[in-house]
């Protein structure tokens, strides 16, 4: 979340008439999408601009979180759109600042119940060509980094279904126990192991010590469509973090140590589980 288009209390109100919203607060964590909390007495409101995505996509949010909604995951609620501006739920809850095995556990069940739950018919994710330009454009600037990330050359991970694709700890709320996710925008046709990995890389890595990433994948597994083995996910938390890392340095997203700090979070892997 975060701001690149303004918007005032009073535009607020005329795009939406009968909400009444007292307080519009700006978020500062985000990286693309603007987005405002908008409050009304004791309900709040999440109030956003898609600065990039186009109608398709946010349609196909749209659909998601009402099939995961459906399915008994807790999403948020779509409620009105005027003009370049969308209304959802305000979903109760905080961001974790410390994960704990409660947490990394509630986590993986969910990403479970969201791959039974999922259904084909959306963009891929992981697009090849894509992949490739990006990697070209990086060889020609950085050839130091394309080394690092050149083994997504290759990768072309199966579609299996609809997975989330983005859940690092700033897409998930806890209310106690209970677990919340946002932000389905860039969710589309994946690997499960790919979402899973992409999950672990920012839940399940504690230094060289493997024992959350085992409890992470044991959750996951006990509730899962199929089960992954933990060769398995320990690659594929490689290529999550070689692709969001060449994304962010492709978009310039960030300072050069951020758009890398994935890559180190993976370097025990190697000296732990050669894969």
């Amino acid at each position: 979340m975060g701001v690149k288009s303004a918007l005032s209390l009073e535009e607020a109100n005329r795009l939406f008439e009968g909400r009444r919203f007292e307080r519009l607060e700006a978020t500062t964590d985000g990286i693309i999408d603007t987005t405002y909390i908008a409050r009304s007495g004791a309900t709040a409101y999440i109030l956003k601009k898609y600065e990039e995505a186009g109608r398709e996509r946010i349609e196909a949010e749209r659909a998601l979180l009402e099939r995961f909604s459906r399915c008994g995951i807790t999403v948020p609620s779509h409620l009105a759109s005027s003009g370049e501006w969308h209304l959802y739920s305000c979903l109760k809850g905080r961001k974790v600042t410390q994960v704990n095995h409660l947490h990394l556990q509630s986590v993986a069940r969910t990403l479970a119940r969201m791959h039974r739950c999922t259904h084909s018919g959306h963009r891929p994710i992981f697009d090849p060509e894509e992949t490739a330009l990006q990697l070209r454009r990086l060889r020609a600037k950085e050839y130091s980094s394309y080394v690092r990330l050149h083994r997504l050359r290759d990768y072309r991970p199966k579609r299996e279904g609809v997975i989330h694709g983005d859940l690092f700890t700033d897409n998930a709320l806890f209310d106690g126990g209970r677990i919340g996710v946002i932000d389905f925008i860039d969710a589309g046709e994946g690997s499960f192991a790919f979402d899973l990995g992409v999950a672990a890389l920012d839940w399940a890595l504690r230094g060289r010590n493997l024992g959350y990433l085992r409890r992470f994948l044991r959750a996951y597994n006990q509730h899962a469509p199929r089960k992954i083995a933990l060769h398995k996910l320990i690659g594929e938390i490689k290529n999550a973090a070689a692709f969001y890392t060449l994304s962010r340095i492709d978009k310039k997203v960030r300072s050069a140590a951020h758009q890398k700090a994935l890559l180190k979070r993976t370097r025990h892997l190697e000296w732990s589980h050669p894969c």
